[in-house]
């Protein structure tokens, strides 16, 4: 299944945004919502606002763990799991080529908000 924003929709608009992630025809029945992952949606997660606004509030979260329990933090917080180790290894790596710790942090929750793990639970 996948996440969900209810909000109420005029029959005859369907916003651009619920078009983006397959929102169903408000006009028909839809029994099951088709699944998807394309990157027009981890493009519009890139560039919206409120994903942005969503890592940059997460990161200042993840900001006040010890470090040495940020990156299973951010993940278990994100994805709701803890990070592999190739994961833990590729974070490690992003955060000693950043210089500003919470901007990077934020890049960070933002690139896991982006993932189509988090579009999609399994």
């Amino acid at each position: 299944p996948n996440r969900s924003i209810y909000l109420p929709m005029a029959r005859d608009a369907l916003p651009d945004v619920l078009a983006t992630f397959d929102a169903p025809d408000p006009n028909l029945v839809a029994g099951a919502r088709s699944l998807t992952v394309v990157p027009t949606q981890s493009l519009f997660l890139m560039n919206s606002k409120m994903a942005i606004g969503s890592a940059r509030a997460i990161a200042e979260k993840v900001c006040e763990e010890e470090e040495s329990n940020r990156i299973p933090f951010a993940y278990q917080l994100i994805l709701g799991r803890n990070p592999d180790e190739n994961e833990r290894r590729t974070t490690r790596s992003f955060l000693k080529d950043g210089e500003d710790r919470e901007k990077t942090w934020a890049h960070i929750c933002q690139a896991l908000l982006c993932s189509g793990e988090f579009r999609i639970l399994f």
